[in-house]
């Protein structure tokens, strides 16, 4: 194994409640690695917000083993095997190795077992299904080191017996390629996401919302996302055309990928479908709108400062989308308030509203003086008038 490989490999081992449970694990005469995203950060030198294990211990021998060094256990997945683990606050995922009985595009019927290799046979690709021993060893049985060095997402096996078990995995492969790949997608994967379209149609669309946000916001998203377009799967798998002219404009713009700007490029003109078909959030839903409602009015040629009072949430997101302008203003500040006609006389009810209102548009055509006593004279020149 490479130097630069076994000190990365070391440095993952060295993190306190994985060496605690794979010792533990080892002394109870089980045998436990750490598996997935973390290995293949590490050997990237990056890192890794989750720590997963392996283990050849059953769900309620795992239990056992954890309670008795006094960590706490959580049978967060037990029908699927795994049991969290919590050392000092901070949470393990640690699941019994297990092979897939039946699945149906969604979900899998697993069976426990003791063997790693058929265990790491049903992950997605070759780069999550490494794992690392306590003895500091790589368990590397489908080339995923060859492919990370390589820039190369890969499937693990048949592509498309890897989809018919998930059909989430034609956009994991589009994300993942996005992250860690280089150059064009791997042509067995892409044909076979091309090929098994039809099961997209199961997924649900919480799934789908996860993959594509953490899709847009990859450093290759672009590439990725203009060669799956090609075959029309973006479409397919989201319901909806992006327009991907925009997102290469807004992309090259941005300083840092946000993903409410990237999905406004792709589907702001679309933001009541999109709504539904990614399961955005009130405040994704309401920053869209904003947006769209900002830059229409910079097409009618409404001022800056105009724009930053009405859309203030949206202003950190235009420098990206409407370059025209390099240096946006601060919003003005309009301090007036229903208590403050109140105090000047005005009885209480509606008219409170519709007298702010005007007193709020001339303050806008004076040229939003910043000051409350300038503000306050324009209620009493309205009052007056």
């Amino acid at each position: 194994m490479p130097e630069a490989v076994s000190a990365r490999l070391q440095g993952l081992l060295a993190e306190p409640g994985a060496a605690a449970i794979l010792s533990a694990f080892s002394e109870a005469g089980e045998e436990a690695r750490i598996i997935g995203g973390a290995v293949r950060n590490a050997l990237l030198g990056t890192d890794f917000a989750d720590l997963d294990i392996a283990t050849t211990a059953l769900p309620r021998r795992t239990t056992e083993i954890a309670e008795g060094k006094g960590w706490k256990a959580v049978p967060t997945g037990i029908a699927h095997g795994t049991i969290t683990i919590v050392i000092s606050g901070k949470p393990y995922e640690v699941t019994t190795l297990r092979e897939d009985v039946a699945t149906d595009g969604r979900r899998a019927e697993v069976r426990f077992g003791r063997d790693f290799r058929m265990d790491a046979a049903r992950r997605d690709f070759t780069i999550n299904a490494m794992a690392v021993s306590a003895d500091g060893r790589l368990h590397d049985f489908f080339d995923g080191l060859v492919d990370l060095e390589s820039r190369r997402v890969r499937f693990i096996g048949d592509p498309g017996q890897r989809l018919r078990e998930d059909y989430l995995r034609a956009l994991r492969f589009l994300r993942f390629s996005a992250s860690y790949a280089e150059g064009p997608l791997d042509p067995p994967g892409l044909e076979a996401c091309a090929r098994h379209r039809e099961g997209f149609a199961r997924l649900s669309r919480e799934r789908i919302r996860t993959e594509v946000l953490k899709l847009i916001v990859a450093p290759r998203a672009l590439a990725v996302m203009r060669e799956a377009d090609a075959l029309g799967l973006l479409t397919d798998l989201v319901g909806l055309k992006p327009d991907l002219q925009r997102f290469a404009q807004v992309a090259a713009r941005e300083k840092t990928p946000d993903a409410v700007t990237r999905l406004f490029a792709l589907y702001g003109d679309q933001a009541k479908p999109a709504r539904e078909a990614l399961r955005l959030s009130n405040r994704e839903f309401a920053l869209m709108q904003a947006l769209g409602g900002a830059l229409q009015m910079l097409e009618a040629g409404a001022a800056p400062e105009l724009v930053a009072y009405r859309f203030r949430e949206a202003l950190s997101r235009l420098p990206a989308l409407w370059p025209a302008i390099a240096d946006w203003p601060e919003p003005p500040v309009f301090h007036l308030k229903g208590e403050d006609l109140l105090k000047a006389g005005l009885p209480a009810g509606p008219r409170i509203g519709k007298a702010l209102k005007a007193i709020e548009a001339r303050w806008i055509a004076a040229g939003f003086p910043a000051s409350r006593d300038d503000q306050l004279a324009l209620m009493q020149a309205e009052r007056a008038g």
